[in-house]
């Protein structure tokens, strides 16, 4: 499978001291193998994306975005099954070719707005300290987060974001820095 992971352009980006230490936190625990996952908050057009973008510039490591906006269901993340020649197969998606890239940088964008709110069910093992990994039926194979691997997830929280959803406390529970 050929990497189609890019290292994104380095931009000026401002950022708080606050936050700016939050970063170095996570950079220190993902170069020493550490799990590392980091929630963003934040209102409409605080550049909450440009900086998972600009994090992953500054540590020179490749990025990609999942918009969580389109998962309909729990599986649709991995991939999806098609029928080619009269047979069914297994064309992995973007998301389990970036767990699979050392020191990726994982932006789960707009995590609250699932089309299906049981679609994140299936990255809780993925996210999870203990196991970083996951089994794919239709690989047969369990899949394993690798090192270096960090997980962003930005979300807009409030009445007046339509289509959202308060966040799983077992899936925020997976996100160790917070960031505002």
């Amino acid at each position: 499978m050929e990497n189609i992971l890019i290292i994104p352009e380095k931009k000026p980006y401002v950022i708080s001291s606050t936050n700016r230490e939050r970063i170095q936190l996570a950079k220190k625990r993902s170069d020493a193998g550490k799990q590392t996952n980091i929630l963003i908050k934040g209102a409409t057009g605080t550049g909450k994306s440009e900086m998972v973008a600009q994090v992953a510039a500054n540590w020179n490591r490749p990025f990609c975005i999942i918009p969580v906006g389109g998962l309909d269901s729990a599986n649709s993340i991995f991939g999806r099954v098609d029928l080619e020649d009269g047979a069914t197969v297994f064309r992995p998606g973007l998301f389990l070719q970036a767990i699979q890239t050392p020191n990726a940088v994982i932006h789960l964008e707009e995590i609250n707005r699932p089309e299906n709110d049981k679609a994140l069910n299936a990255i809780f093992g993925v996210l999870d300290d203990t196991s970083r990994s996951i089994w794919i039926d239709e690989l047969q194979e369990l899949i394993h987060v690798a090192p270096g691997v960090t997980f962003f997830a930005s979300l807009n929280e409030g009445f007046e974001f339509i289509g959202t959803m308060p966040l799983d406390v077992a899936l925020k529970n997976r996100f160790a820095i917070k960031i505002e």
